[in-house]
C-alpha cells in the first residue's frame, strides 16, 4: 500500500491524526488524513466524490 493515515503528535500517537484537530481553520470535518507511505510514490483513485461545504 502506498498511502497511510498518520498518527497524531508527529507519528507517536496513539490516535490517528485528523485534519481538523491539527488544522481547525479548514473546517470541522474531523476526517483522517491520507499521506504517502513510500516517498515519491503515487496513489491512484478510481472514484472521487467531492462533498459540498456545510
Amino acid at each position: 500500500m502506498n498511502a497511510k493515515i498518520p498518527l497524531e503528535k508527529g507519528e507517536v500517537g496513539p490516535r490517528l491524526e485528523s485534519i481538523t484537530s491539527a488544522y481547525a481553520e479548514y473546517g470541522a470535518g474531523g476526517q483522517a488524513q491520507l499521506v504517502l507511505a513510500i516517498p515519491k510514490s503515487t496513489v491512484d483513485f478510481y472514484k472521487v466524490t467531492l462533498l459540498p461545504e456545510e
